[in-house]
Parts: structure tokens; C-alpha cells; sequence
């Protein structure tokens, strides 16, 4: 399914590509715009949004194994997306993962390929920016219910004694010395 995925937006954004070029070097013909692949207009996702749900649908215990399948031409398109999941901050969990499980089992492939250099900062950058993010808005939740917490606990705790009258049963209770004289 990955793979299938990582077909279509490829060609997508292929076609958008050569739109692009086109319009640069021609602007006074303005060509129409490429037909949208229908998968994409029906579901009304770009490409990259195309792949993430792609991956998102893929159940955890199975990403591995359908990573694992992929060429190395595909793990390079992926990491394209990847590196763009990272900069507009989707899935940062799931982004993460990808990227890990890629640099392991492809670390020699990727290390020799120099132009993978930039495009791993740029995930880097991105992915660093996500996380703190939303590890800046996990210590806010963090702090924000533990003094729901604390209220809750001062407003649900009932006294179910009178202290007044605790004081006055401790007080009756507490012995108090006699002095007795002795008549010798």
C-alpha cells in the first residue's frame, strides 16, 4: 500500500512540477493546470496528506514490515514526505518512527548518499521545532490538571468532623495534676 501511495503523489507531483516549468517559461500561454488524479480530487488531499494517511492506515505492528519492503528509490521519496510532515509538524509520533526505523535499516545506503545531507537537517530542524512543541504543550497539560487536581481534591474532601469539638473531647481527656498535700 506504501508503495502504491508513494507512486501516485510521485507522479502528482510530477505533473505539478512540469505545470510549474511550463508557466516559468511560457507565461504568456498560461497552460491549464494538470488534471488532479482522481484518487486525490475524490479524497481531497494533496499528496503528501495522500501518503501520511496511507502510513497513518497501516497498523503499528506491520509499519516495520511494510518499510522493510521498500527499494531505496522509495525510501528516498518517502523520506521527501517525511521531510515535509516534519516541517508542517503532522503526526509528529508517527513521523518519527518512519524516519527512525528508515535510518536503521537503511543507515549505509543513506550515509552514502550525499545529497540526503540537507533533506536530513531540514527533517532534523523540522521534527525539533515539532517536538518541543509539543512537549512545551504536554508540561502546560501536565501543570493545568494537576491544579484541577489539587481543587478537586480541596473542594471534594468534606470535613466530617467539628474541629471545636475535637479540641474539647482531646482537652477532657487530657489528665490534669492534682496537688494533694500530705499531712505527716
Amino acid at each position: 500500500r506504501i508503495a502504491e501511495a508513494l507512486d501516485l503523489a510521485d507522479a502528482e507531483r510530477r505533473k505539478w512540477s512540469d505545470h510549474a516549468d511550463q508557466r516559468r517559461r511560457m507565461p504568456h500561454l498560461n497552460p491549464p493546470p494538470p488534471e488532479p488524479n482522481p484518487v486525490l480530487a475524490f479524497e481531497k488531499l494533496t499528496p503528501e496528506a495522500y501518503v501520511l494517511r496511507t502510513v497513518e492506515r497501516v497498523r503499528a505492528a506491520d509499519l516495520d514490515d511494510a518499510l522493510l519492503v521498500l527499494s531505496f528509490s522509495r525510501v528516498l521519496s518517502l523520506l521527501e514526505y517525511v521531510d515535509v510532515w516534519a516541517r508542517r509538524q503532522w503526526n509528529a509520533p508517527l513521523t518519527c518512527r518512519v524516519l527512525f526505523f528508515l535510518l536503521r535499516s537503511h543507515q549505509n545506503q543513506i550515509v552514502a548518499t550525499r545529497s540526503m545531507r540537507s533533506r536530513l537537517d531540514s527533517i532534523r530542524r523540522g521534527l525539533r521545532a515539532g517536538v518541543s512543541a509539543q512537549r512545551d504543550q504536554i508540561g502546560y497539560n501536565l501543570a493545568a490538571l494537576t491544579s484541577l487536581k489539587a481543587e478537586w481534591e480541596a473542594s471534594a474532601t468534606a470535613d466530617f468532623f467539628d474541629e471545636d469539638a475535637i479540641q474539647k473531647i482531646q482537652d477532657s481527656l487530657v489528665k490534669k495534676r492534682k496537688f494533694v498535700g500530705l499531712k505527716a
